[in-house]
């Protein structure tokens, strides 16, 4: 089959899942850029409906660790939690008094 390249596609098709991290933490560089790229993604209804925890106490992990029971979790270095977070967004539309119904469908998430 003859396929279609380009960059985004082509990174995509080489994404790998690993779970062994290096005993290393981000540089601010490193995160700021994270950080950057995450307020910039979009979803299909033009929302931000998540947020991003960076978490790099290694107590916090390793309590973190045993509630999801994934040993990769309570590893050295940073872990991010990405969190749907419809509830920031109900509020933040309550407070400007704008309808707040289209929070309370999965669509959004889309």
């Amino acid at each position: 089959m003859k396929m279609i390249h380009n960059e985004t596609i082509d990174t995509q098709l080489n994404h790998r899942s690993i779970r062994k991290f290096k005993d290393q933490t981000l540089t601010k560089e490193q995160l700021e850029t994270l950080y950057s790229v995450f307020g910039q993604t979009p979803t299909s209804m033009f929302m931000q409906n998540a947020s991003l925890l960076h978490v790099t106490d290694h107590e916090e992990k390793k309590r973190i660790q045993k509630l999801c029971n994934q040993k990769y979790v309570g590893a050295e270095g940073d872990l991010f939690i990405f969190i749907v977070d419809l509830y920031r967004n109900q509020q933040i539309r309550k407070q400007l008094d704008k309808d707040d119904g289209r929070v309370h469908t999965t669509d959004i998430f889309f």
